[in-house]
């Protein structure tokens, strides 16, 4: 149960929030990776948030952090707030489908056409780096495009939400199992997943800095700590 229930916690790794935070409270639990099947090992409340242990004064701070983060992604500032984004999210966001209609387009063009489409569109840089993303990773993600961008964010919604008060723990479990549900049924990887992800991360923001995206998704699934070095996708 422990083991499935960090299985189901890890799919925030490659949301924007980054995973820092979580591998640094994973890095935090003394042998964490040999204890966790163990019928001592429980899943603290730091786990659950993907934190680490801080100190009063500390947790106001990334407190306040987390809540700005929360009011200007999400517009979320409650518990309202935030079960209508998640259950938007499940329905599937405007990048996830703006993705798909912009791979449709692109896949009945032939090459030549494709240039000639992102050359037309010089006057708007905007709409060109998307097209460019779409090229770009078209033939490296599965038919599920970025949908892994939509899981990750909801995963990672149900954590912060939880560390903020506006969600019970029993709740986010049961609300990732449908996560989990999601992403088994669309990927056959943590690295087909974690790409995914992050491609999203790009698609939906055009000032974000590509290579802290990167080494968020490296980090993910290369940190000798991560979640993904130690669990199975089929687990």
């Amino acid at each position: 149960m422990i083991i499935q229930r960090l299985w189901d916690l890890s799919l925030s790794m490659t949301a924007a929030y980054g995973s820092s935070k979580d591998i640094e409270g994973l890095c935090s639990v003394k042998d964490l990776w040999k204890r966790v099947g163990s019928t001592e090992f429980q899943l603290t409340p730091q786990l659950l948030y993907g934190m680490p242990v801080y100190n009063r004064l500390e947790q106001a701070g990334v407190k306040e952090e987390v809540e700005i983060y929360l009011r200007s992604s999400f517009q979320v500032h409650n518990a309202a707030n935030l079960h209508e984004k998640l259950e938007s999210l499940l329905i599937g966001s405007e990048y996830v489908l703006r993705f798909i209609e912009m791979r449709k387009t692109i896949s009945a063009m032939p090459y030549r056409e494709r240039v000639r489409k992102l050359q037309a569109m010089k006057d708007d840089e905007q709409e060109a780096a998307l097209y460019e993303i779409v090229m770009q990773y078209d033939l490296a993600l599965p038919e599920a495009g970025i949908l892994a961008f939509d899981i990750a964010t909801y995963v990672s919604l149900c954590r912060l939400g939880a560390f903020m008060g506006f969600i019970e723990e029993t709740d986010v479990y049961k609300r990732l199992e449908q996560s989990t549900s999601l992403a088994r049924q669309h990927f056959s990887s943590f690295e087909q997943y974690a790409l995914s992800s992050a491609v999203g991360v790009l698609f939906s923001n055009g000032n974000v800095n590509k290579e802290e995206v990167l080494n968020n998704y490296y980090s993910s699934l290369h940190h000798p700590y991560s979640y993904w070095r130690h669990l199975e996708w089929a687990q």
